[in-house]
């Protein structure tokens, strides 16, 4: 996060960036089926549709340890689609082909695209994240298919810079992971610059698992913390599903520190180590990465959740447009959604529905592709530009610092049971406040 005065954005100037967003490249969001509805009025003008059936694949964790947020891909890819049908875009013959890759192990995952490639015949594939990502780029690659996810993986972003003749097919509707460790030493020493946290001391534990992305982000935030002063007494090393606290907790209490960072990312394992923590807490904050944003978190966690920061590159955001579709999703299947995987998911299938239409169809994919690339595309996590490198999200406000222009990374803390903005502007629903456990 820059300094609190460069990230200090009005909301007449937001709108204004918006507008002159509008300028630079193809605007779609809001009337979200209105570029499509005029295509279509072309085509019926012509004597009939010119977008035939339109069929979209997806490869989603619907059980094992990730179920829940693979619960809430299915739902918001389901969600878009249904309502991209009542709207009649692209024709509206549009239909879903979901496949469950369970725990995500490379070869189930390879084998569901190439099931959904030629067997399937999908047109695009759309999905949220695999865990082991990369093995299907070059899947998706041979057959030259539109291929959007939130991986949110460095690795794989690295791919595309490097080979873009290749992979021009492959987006990630997302920043990349390194944003979460970069980010995170300038948000805390917003806190503290700005006299909102006052730690007791300048020492940090990091807690990870054995998953590179876990690491990634554990390895640059302690880069950046230790550039900033603080010592790092205890960094432990985790599996998930995590059988038991125990040690590390233990390690904790003795530590006695004022910062405790924790980058796994699977929500039972972090509602545990939080309820374990909180029992008899460190004069310390919690911060546990983008794990408390799946609503089983706050289901398991309960009371000891209050107080706890998280964050996430891509996240449905505290606005009326964001807010009008939560209360859509709850009518539609009765309860709320989570903060991140059913609202990357509905973005990313209008932007590709847009896409299509404005290339007359979903036949020419690389045509399809470079109307992607150079969308801009307001949904309800926020603005998607893919004109990089490596078809990446840009992250506001660090990377840009037009809101308008890029992905926000939000943080959130968790008050009296609700998921609450309070950085970056303008984005921020309340001012952040001392955890239950710090307050005397």
């Amino acid at each position: 996060m820059a300094d609190a005065s460069q990230t200090r954005v009005s909301r007449r100037r937001f709108v204004q960036g918006t507008a002159a967003a509008a300028l630079g490249g193809i605007v779609a969001g809001g009337l979200a089926g209105f570029s499509a509805a005029r295509v279509a009025d072309e085509g019926e003008a012509t004597g009939g549709s010119i977008f035939g059936p339109i069929k979209i694949g997806a490869a989603l964790p619907l059980t094992g340890w990730a179920a829940a947020d693979g619960q809430e891909m299915k739902r918001g890819l389901e969600m878009a689609v249904d309502e991209a049908r009542a709207r009649g875009d692209v024709g509206g013959d549009i239909s879903l082909a979901i496949l469950d890759i369970e725990n995500m192990g490379p070869e189930i995952v390879s084998n569901a695209f190439r099931r959904l490639i030629y067997q399937e015949n999908v047109d695009a594939i759309i999905i949220g994240y695999v865990v082991g990502t990369g093995p299907e780029y070059d899947i998706v690659a041979e057959a030259e298919i539109p291929y959007m996810h939130v991986n949110t993986y460095e690795a794989t972003a690295q791919l595309v810079r490097q080979n873009p003749e290749k992979y021009w097919m492959i987006f990630q509707g997302d920043p990349t992971e390194i944003w979460y460790g970069s980010g995170l030493p300038s948000f805390i020493h917003y806190l503290v610059d700005s006299g909102r946290w006052q730690p007791a001391n300048s020492k940090a534990v990091v807690i990870t698992s054995d998953n590179p992305y876990s690491l990634t982000i554990a390895n640059l935030f302690i880069e950046g913390a230790k550039q900033r002063g603080w010592e790092i007494p205890v960094y432990e090393q985790v599996v998930t599903p995590v059988a038991d606290w125990g040690s590390v907790i233990a390690k904790i209490r003795q530590t006695q520190p004022a910062l405790i960072v924790n980058t796994i990312f699977t929500p039972s394992d972090l509602a545990t180590f939080t309820k374990e923590i909180v029992a008899d807490p460190p004069p310390a904050l919690l911060y546990e990465q983008y794990g408390p944003s799946v609503p089983e978190f706050l289901e398991l966690a309960g009371e000891a959740a209050n107080g706890v920061i998280w964050s996430t590159v891509i996240g449905v955001l505290p606005d009326q447009m964001a807010n009008d579709w939560r209360q859509r999703y709850q009518q539609k299947f009765g309860e709320p959604p989570g903060f991140s995987n059913a609202g990357s998911e509905y973005d990313m299938v209008n932007i590709y529905l847009r896409a299509v239409a404005m290339a007359g169809g979903p036949k020419d994919r690389r045509r399809v592709c470079q109307y992607i690339k150079n969308i801009i595309h307001r949904g309800v996590c926020g603005t998607y530009t893919f004109n990089t490198p490596d078809n990446t999200v840009p992250p506001y406000p660090v990377m840009v610092q037009d809101p308008s222009l890029g992905m926000p990374h939000l943080y959130f803390q968790i008050q009296d049971g609700r998921h609450r903005v309070i950085a970056p502007e303008p984005y921020i629903e309340t001012d952040f406040q001392l955890p239950p456990w710090l307050r005397s």
